[in-house]
Formats: structure tokens, sequence, C-alpha cells
């Protein structure tokens, strides 16, 4: 296990987009939420994140939160 003084926070990017979906899966499965396929839900939801990170990379750090709230489609 990682020390705390040993992690980094920053600001996602568009490279980030797949390790944030499959975070974002495990999060709902854990709670009972999943309605799909882990693979489904990767392959519907890494795009519409990766899309939303660009923006907000795009638009700087002010406006990543705006860029990133939402719900990825349903299935």
């Amino acid at each position: 296990m990682t020390a705390m003084a040993d992690m980094r926070i920053r600001q996602a990017v568009v490279e980030d987009a797949a390790a944030s979906t499959l975070l974002r899966y495990r999060l709902r499965a854990e709670k009972g939420h999943a309605v799909e396929s882990e693979e489904a839900f990767i392959a519907r939801t890494t795009p519409w994140i990766a899309e939303r990170l660009e923006r907000a990379c795009d638009t700087g750090v002010n406006h990543a939160k705006k860029k990133l709230r939402g719900a990825p489609p349903r299935p």
C-alpha cells in the first residue's frame, strides 16, 4: 500500500480517461449500481469521460468541475 506521503494529487487529463472509467465502474459495482458488464460500461463511458476531460483541459483548471458534471448516457 502507498503511504499518504507518497501520493500526489493532480488534475486529470485525457490520458486518464480509461483509468477514471474503470474506477467509476468499480465504485458503481461495489455499491450494487452496475447494470451492465464492466466491458460494456468501459466501452460506452471512456469516450464520454475523455471528451469531458479534453474540454476541461482546454478551458483551464477553473472550469474543470463544470465540464465534468453530468452522467454518461445510460445503456
